[in-house]
């Protein structure tokens, strides 16, 4: 078979009319031209767990109706199959195609989980119990998706492991009558699958044929051998193939792949089985998802509630945090400021009022997360208060300060002015950083008169993008809106960030929580949470590993942690596994780098982290996958982003020229109103004095329309390492005195400048030039002299000759420019 057929049948050969609901069209009798005739020569009427299902029928049918998809947006795909003789399709599967799904689930605002059950359930489970679990996640996925679970199943020659029936209890068998005697894996099968008509259902069966490639010792892994037990494999794919049109049941043929030398093998050729999961998924999630059309905002709040999921403990922060706003009562240090330093006073022992709040704690130590949780738990109370919230990891665009003080400008007109009369529709586009600070305080000012309170909470300032020379600015909005009024406050997040972090403890009347790590029950209880969403637990002893390591306690750790747990497939080596996780976030980051780019065998996340390495400035998401895609026909690849400390390990100096040459061409000749102008100021010209491309540096800087507007002591910074180093000293029949014609000085062009007349640039940066403050005259060197006829210059700008009795004006070097005295002015691709 091997591919997803476009035309739709029921197992009864008869073609679906547009409209027909196949969900109860279950098959009552066989048909001679069916596909379970072809391929299975048994009669299903003998078959006593068929029958039993079939009873079960009308009794399950309704049970799912009623529920609310649109509510609940979730996906958990249900992964079943034997285990020993599926680990290589369902490691391809876990590590290659569902991550595909995920992005999927992602753009849909679905939440995606996956039950890969091959390990999570403890070793102290007795038959009933583990049962109990297999069947209540089936259940689970059934009550979130309507009836029809995200259920993937692989079929081989194995039945797999059938429990003692004398060993469970009569309360399950009574109300499965179809577990005595059925292996775990056809039990999955009846309860996802059989029961009800499921269309979220997708079959892979292996073809046996390849029996024969597997040696000779371990064929008893991949077949049965019992007579009785193959023939109740052969009634399960029956009924799959009664039961099911054959756009849900795929045949396939693996590669085996022999290790020279050994008894070893390998099983390849899963490409098949990427195709149709990719394929089918993406179309059923579509129509059990419809897209959402919802505002930006529910966006926002989106993503504030996924990163409050994984929340645990931290219970009296949250009380101390919920006092402040709540309540007026600071159980927070405050920082005061006299003539020469900052200082903290303890709690409650000055009557100081404070309407700032600092969070502060080294990266990865949960301040997102505690704020996400403070966040939503003020949203149940809208009545009173009015609650502003800005995360700069939401969305590509939450670094940009000027975008946030914009969107916040908005939404406080919207909370000043609700009839909108009054508010200003269009935005704040047209404003600069200071003008947007100047009226945020207005703003400010004015709510705090109103009697309903306004809370701002922000997360991660120190991301925001900021350079030294705005950095007052940057941080006015803080220290000038929010000390008048105890009605308004704001919460604000930073890590250990020295410069940011100083000014914000400079401020004087703000509060400080330093957030330290989970203790071990809340890092236990935490782990626990994680691993469930999955259906997997682990044994006490294991947890005792997990909860010993020294970083424990460090959220993003744990979640780290976590997550790899998840992609781990092997039962038997989990407590190894545990033992061998590294106890810092450093290591442990590079380790789960270096599996995916070995796993990777497209090579995608490869070019993805070596872009991501190489950028100064890093690389929006959006950016990411315009580059590794074609940018000029606007067609993106997926791509992941990981830590920059482990990729400096792991890329080729080769690698890195490569990725630099992309990313110039990307940001320099890339015409997209999506980049950023600053971006594109700093990204250029850092790649192109990495590759040592000096002339097309000075170029960039002197002629690209972007280029030209980088602020004049950056492009000092950069022109001057590609200036001649050689010295003048001023002799003008060995060397070149730079001049401007009379018809060049007062234009605004030539220089590299955006204003300012030649007269008045510096000959290199195109900063403006003063005497006063250490212009000088520029030169050429001996090398770079340009050739005159006797006693006449040329025009640096036109080319000009300039004749002994015309008129010229000679040209400077700013302060700046001419660190070295005298210094040749010469740079490469400038006319000399």
């Amino acid at each position: 078979m091997g591919e997803i057929v476009s035309v739709q049948k029921t197992p009864l050969g008869t073609t679906i009319q547009s409209g027909q609901d196949v969900k109860n069209s279950f098959p009552r009798t066989t048909v001679k031209e069916s596909m379970a005739d072809r391929r299975f020569n048994v009669d299903l009427s003998t078959d006593q767990i068929w029958q039993e299902v079939i009873n079960q029928r009308s009794d399950q049918s309704d049970q799912f109706e009623d529920r609310s998809l649109q509510s609940l947006r979730i996906a958990r795909f249900f992964i079943s199959s034997t285990f020993k003789d599926f680990t290589h399709e369902r490691e391809f599967l876990v590590k290659h195609v569902l991550t595909e799904l995920e992005d999927v689930c992602r753009r849909f605002r679905v939440a995606f989980y996956e039950c890969d059950l091959r390990w999570g359930i403890p070793r102290d489970f007795g038959d009933n119990r583990t049962i109990g679990v297999c069947l209540d996640t089936i259940q689970q996925c059934q009550l979130e998706t309507g009836g029809q679970p995200f259920f993937i199943a692989f079929l081989g020659s194995r039945y797999g492991w059938v429990p003692d029936v004398s060993k469970l209890d009569a309360t399950l068998t009574s109300k499965h009558r179809w577990i005595e005697n059925t292996s775990i894996t056809h039990m999955e099968i009846i309860r996802a699958a059989l029961v009800n008509y499921n269309k979220n259902a997708l079959f892979f069966i292996r073809n046996e044929e390849i029996l024969g490639q597997i040696p000779e010792d371990q064929r008893n892994d991949f077949k049965e051998n019992d007579p009785q037990v193959m023939q109740k494999l052969e009634y399960l794919k029956c009924s799959i193939y009664q039961t099911y049109p054959l756009n849900q049941i795929v045949e396939y043929s693996p590669i085996i792949v022999h290790d020279k030398g050994s008894d070893k093998f390998s099983i390849h050729g899963f490409e098949i089985i990427q195709e149709n999961v990719v394929k089918f998924f993406n179309d059923r999630i579509q129509e059990t998802f419809p897209l959402l059309t919802t505002p930006k905002s529910h966006d926002k709040f989106a993503y504030v509630q996924s990163l409050s999921s994984q929340f645990q403990g931290r219970k009296k922060q949250l009380d101390d945090i919920n006092q402040f706003l709540l309540h007026n009562k600071n159980p927070f240090p405050i920082l005061t400021t006299d003539d020469t330093k900052s200082t903290e006073s303890s709690p409650n022992t000055k009557t100081v009022t404070s309407n700032i709040l600092l969070i502060h704690g080294k990266a990865g130590i949960g301040k997102s997360a505690l704020l996400s949780k403070v966040l939503t738990n003020l949203v149940e109370n809208p009545d009173t208060y009015h609650v502003m919230y800005h995360f700069v990891s939401q969305d590509p665009d939450s670094q940009s300060q000027s975008l946030f003080l914009q969107e916040t400008l908005c939404e406080l007109e919207q909370f000043l002015y609700p009839d909108k009369t009054n508010a200003n529709t269009t935005g704040y586009s047209e404003l600069d950083c200071r003008a947007l600070v100047s009226k945020f305080e207005d703003l400010i000012l004015e709510a705090s008169t109103r009697s309903k309170r306004l809370f701002l909470i922000v997360d991660g300032i120190d991301y925001m993008d900021k350079d030294e020379q705005h950095l007052q600015t940057f941080i006015a909005w803080i220290s000038d809106c929010f000390q008048t009024s105890a009605s308004t406050k704001l919460v604000v997040s930073c890590g250990e960030n020295d410069l940011i972090l100083g000014r914000l403890r400079n401020l004087s009347g703000v509060s400080v929580m330093q957030l330290e790590g989970l203790d071990v029950s809340e890092s236990k209880l935490m782990v626990e949470k994680y691993l469930l969403n999955f259906q997997k637990r682990l044994d006490e002893q294991q947890i005792e590993i997990l909860t010993g390591k020294r970083n424990i306690n460090i959220p993003l750790w744990v979640e780290l942690c976590c997550s790899e747990l998840i992609k781990f497939g092997s039962f038997e080596n989990l407590t190894s596994k545990l033992e061998s996780i590294p106890d810092d976030i450093e290591q442990l980051s590079r380790n789960i780098l270096e599996r995916l780019l070995n796993e990777d065998e497209s090579k995608l996340l490869s070019r993805a982290s070596g872009y991501l390495f190489c950028c100064k400035t890093g690389l929006r998401e959006p950016d990411l996958r315009l580059l590794m895609g074609d940018y000029v026909s606007k067609t993106p690849l997926n791509a992941k982003n990981w830590s920059m400390e482990a990729l400096s390990h792991i890329l080729s100096s080769d690698d890195c020229q490569q990725y630099r040459l992309d990313i110039v061409k990307y940001f320099r000749d890339f015409n997209s109103t999506r980049i950023d102008d600053r971006a594109i100021q700093i990204e250029v010209p850092h790649q192109l004095q990495q590759l040592n491309k000096l002339g097309e540096l000075v170029a960039f800087l002197k002629t690209h329309k972007v280029g030209m507007k980088t602020f004049h002591f950056e492009k000092s910074r950069w022109l001057k390492q590609a200036v001649c180093s050689r010295v003048c000293q001023k002799n003008p029949v060995s060397e070149t005195q730079l001049f401007v014609c009379v018809y060049c000085k007062n234009s605004m062009t030539g220089l590299g400048q955006v204003v300012r007349p030649n007269v008045q640039c510096c000959v290199i940066c195109s900063g403006p030039t003063f005497e006063q403050f250490g212009s000088k005259d520029a030169w050429f060197c001996v090398q770079h002299r340009v050739m005159n006829a006797p006693n006449c210059s040329k025009c640096f700008v036109c080319d000009r000759q300039i004749l002994p009795n015309m008129e010229k004006t000679a040209l400077k070097k700013c302060m700046s420019c001419n660190m070295m005295p005298n210094q040749c002015s010469h740079l490469p691709n400038k006319r000399s």
